[in-house]
């Protein structure tokens, strides 16, 4: 009502307002209806900014409605909004939970293929999914992977590392 009020009553309302509601209709599950006040952004004579996409994605996921977040991490580009290092992370994430570590992974190559840098949330984030699915031997390679290019683990990152050298070493005890 607030919001409608403002329009009413002339103010100007800025991106930063938008994503504001946005995200308070993703935190209470109401996804349909912030995706209809995103697409009133531009509407309104403003253009979408890659928060506004990273929020709605997030929504998006966390509702599991997956198919829905990749095609709006798909259509940003279209509509000239470039994906920064947390679009991809947050879809990562989503699709992790989802045990879609597979396409996760994908997304990672992808980001890395135009030239992010992966950071520490990254990483822990794919590596956790693929732990979390049995992936143990990708998780290792991911982990020397980020080692390689000179990214520093996180603690978060190092208990998940710590636990999967103790399941690995488990599990081979107790093949033999």
């Amino acid at each position: 009502r607030v919001f409608r009020a403002m329009l009413l009553k002339g103010l100007v309302v800025e991106v930063v307002t938008y994503n504001a509601l946005i995200n308070g209709f993703c935190k209470i599950g109401r996804v349909s209806k912030a995706h209809k006040l995103f697409d009133e952004i531009e509407g309104d004579g403003l253009s979408l900014a890659v928060d506004s996409y990273n929020i709605l994605i997030n929504g998006y996921g966390k509702m599991g409605r997956l198919v829905e977040a990749r095609k709006l991490f798909e259509s940003m580009t279209n509509r000239g909004c470039i994906p920064d290092a947390c679009t991809f992370t947050i879809l990562m994430a989503r699709l992790c939970k989802a045990n879609k570590t597979d396409e996760a992974y994908r997304l990672y190559e992808e980001m890395i293929k135009i030239g992010f840098i992966p950071d520490a949330i990254t990483y822990t984030t794919l590596i956790s999914g693929l732990s979390r699915v049995g992936k143990r031997h990708e998780a290792h390679q991911l982990y020397e992977d980020m080692q390689k290019r000179g990214s520093e683990p996180d603690p978060m990152l190092l208990t998940i590392m710590e636990h999967l050298q103790k399941r690995t070493r488990t599990r081979e005890l107790t093949s033999k």
